[in-house]
């Protein structure tokens, strides 16, 4: 199917494998993730290059936050010095950038720093970059109907009026990004063949791509690959699609 008839819109990459990596080559952990940020900002860029305007990456999960200290603390660090360095980057492109999850649990200073690359790419049209950190797919929709209720009872709504509001674009305004489109297709690497609570309402309809490939040996290659793996599926949405059998006689 041709890419003008079947639109890659937003995709979603599920960056896994990078602590393996660095044990299969005898690196440090802080080498598997230093390294699966290079090849992070490569695929990003040919992403956009290739003009997917929306792009999820699948950073942090709330569950990772149980692993060693000292690696969270490493890795806080580095999205740090990243946001950094991508904001000047973000502008140039046309990148709005938004972080999703539970935020108010960061480091300050972490907090800052994604603050301000908000701030400074919010005017940005031309690209959408979700950052989904410290997320939880299942915590997103829990929070979305806490809100909702919350704001029911603070306006005196009764459960009638609510459920009779409640439609699946009511539910995307509670959601961390209300703005953000479905997931058309969803990239994960590192061999594993779930989808580890990411965005979960978001994923419905999206098609899925799962790679042997360790995050740090994501290569452009493998990514043209995975493209031209979305590109030859037929999205049919739940949809009968009735095809007619010509016969030669």
């Amino acid at each position: 199917m041709s890419e003008e008839k079947n639109p890659l819109n937003h995709l979603g990459i599920i960056m896994d494998g990078n602590r393996r990596w660095a044990k299969k080559n005898g690196l440090s952990i802080e080498k598997g993730y230093s390294k699966g940020a290079i090849v992070a900002e490569t695929i990003l860029e040919e992403a956009f290059k290739n003009g997917i305007r929306n792009v999820s990456i699948y950073l942090l999960s709330s569950e990772n936050l149980h692993r060693p200290t000292s690696q969270i603390n490493f890795l806080f660090s580095l999205v740090q010095s990243y946001i950094e360095r991508k904001i000047q980057k973000s502008l140039r492109q046309g990148v709005k950038i938004k972080f999703i999850g539970d935020l108010c649990t960061l480091p300050n200073s972490l907090q800052k720093s994604i603050q301000k690359a908000e701030d400074e790419t919010k005017l940005n049209t031309k690209f959408n970059l979700y950052v989904a950190f410290n997320y939880g797919g299942q915590q997103e929709i829990l929070n979305c109907f806490k809100t909702m209720l919350s704001n029911a009872h603070l306006n005196k709504v009764s459960f009638e009026t609510l459920s009779s509001q409640i439609s699946v674009d009511y539910f995307n305004k509670h959601l961390y990004a209300p703005e953000m489109p479905n997931l058309d297709f969803v990239i994960r690497t590192g061999g594993d063949m779930r989808i580890s609570n990411f965005l979960l309402w978001k994923i419905a309809y999206a098609e899925l791509f799962f790679s042997d490939m360790l995050w740090p040996e994501f290569t452009l290659e493998h990514f043209h690959a995975a493209m031209k793996h979305f590109f030859s599926r037929e999205r049919t949405f739940g949809r009968y699609i009735s095809k007619t059998i010509a016969c030669n006689n």
